[in-house]
């Protein structure tokens, strides 16, 4: 903030502005601790990993957490292939081996494994669901509006 002081018939300015040193300091623990929780959220990923083994577990609901996983360590999309392996077992893992030499994004990664893994008529079906879907007697509104989000996430994503 700068203030200003009449003397006489001179003007003086005083200022008290934060040196850029004390924000420079801040901002530079920020990062630090930013890259400390980072830090702990991948090793915890690769030592107690989300896992998905065909038919042990949905693979729409196991991809929404994984990349919830990835969304709050930062992980861009060109290191999501780099730590997949340590989630997959059994055949989800066998058909990433085989395939890995194809893999070439996430993107790629994710239409992949949906196509082996998901219900041919997952879709149809998911959109018969939500289209038949409607307010139980004693259901709140929340609640209604929050599964109908979900069926809608289900049957498409972009939606």
């Amino acid at each position: 903030m700068g203030a200003t002081r009449l003397t006489d018939d001179e003007t003086e300015n005083q200022s008290t502005i934060v040196p850029p040193s004390n924000i420079s300091y801040h901002s530079c623990n920020l990062d630090q601790t930013t890259y400390v929780i980072h830090k702990a959220i991948i090793d915890n990923l690769i030592k107690n990993p989300k896992m998905f083994q065909e038919g042990k577990e949905y693979v729409k609901q196991w991809l929404e957490a994984i990349e919830q996983l990835f969304d709050s360590a930062q992980i861009p999309d060109s290191h999501k292939l780099d730590l997949i392996p340590y989630s997959l077992r059994e055949d989800a893992r066998r058909c990433y081996k085989n395939t890995k030499a194809t893999l070439t994004s996430w993107p790629v990664f994710v239409q992949e494994l949906k196509r082996a893994f998901l219900f041919p008529f997952h879709d149809e079906l998911a959109f018969k669901k939500l289209e038949s879907y409607t307010q139980g007697i004693n259901q709140p509104v929340r609640s209604f509006y929050n599964e109908g989000l979900k069926l809608c996430a289900e049957t498409d994503p972009e939606m």
